[in-house]
């Protein structure tokens, strides 16, 4: 059943047609090529992780004298050698205790395939940062991210994402940095790390940072979660 609407949930991608999606998906695809999984198969796995450590609340750590859940900090407890790394045997750990993903919702060749897909370098290792990375940013969290921001802004009295953003542009320089867009997440639409993590919040900003500069065009960023709240809507 989870397998099943994970990969309903893999064709998020095609809705709006964004040059994110567009990033996105270009970023799937060639990790499934490595994999030996079909694109929407890989897709589905991500999501069906990404959600086992949030609905299990795992991984949690410190942050601001409160607990958090954080996929790297669970991938981290695997992390036997303390080298950065898993290899195949320590991240199917992680899937079967932790996240409690039997082999009917992810088989073991997905989970190699996984590593596969990341195993840039052939040493049969996924460093923990990029594993985590790669899950925690699926078309099902823009998705997620997107729909509780717009909800946040009609609470709010109806305001639209541009007014959401534009109150805390202080400098008006037209960018927006990761922190900053943390804190409209977090101040502006008052959206609780319990429901919207901060890992994916930051994820889906280095998505949208495509040159690394570590800002982001204040229009470009509306442009597109206005054309992902319209498709939300479809």
């Amino acid at each position: 059943k989870h397998a099943d609407a994970a990969a309903g949930r893999g064709r998020v991608a095609s809705w709006s047609g964004s040059k994110v999606h567009e990033r996105l998906m270009a970023r799937i695809h060639a990790a499934a090529s490595r994999s030996g999984l079909a694109p929407e198969r890989l897709e589905a796995v991500q999501d069906l992780m990404r959600e086992a450590v949030y609905r299990v609340g795992l991984g949690s750590d410190s942050w601001g004298g409160k607990k958090r859940t954080s996929i790297r900090s669970l991938f981290k407890l695997y992390d036997d050698d303390d080298t950065g790394v898993l290899d195949v045997r320590e991240l199917a750990r992680a899937v079967r205790h932790d996240m409690m993903l039997g082999p009917d919702v992810v088989t073991y060749a997905e989970i190699e395939g996984l590593l596969s897909a990341l195993d840039l370098d052939g040493s049969g290792t996924v460093g923990v940062n990029e594993l985590a990375n790669f899950i925690s940013i699926t078309p099902g969290a823009i998705r997620k991210i997107t729909y509780r921001l717009a909800a946040a802004s009609y609470d709010l009295g109806g305001a639209d994402l541009a007014s959401l953003f534009h109150r805390f542009d202080k400098d008006s320089n037209g960018t927006i940095s990761a922190q900053e867009f943390l804190h409209v997440c977090r101040k502006g639409a008052r959206i609780d790390a319990q429901f919207l993590p901060d890992e994916e919040v930051r994820s889906l900003f280095r998505l949208l940072d495509e040159d690394g500069s570590g800002v982001v065009e204040l229009s470009e960023l509306l442009s597109f979660l206005n054309a992902e709240t319209q498709a939300i809507g479809k």
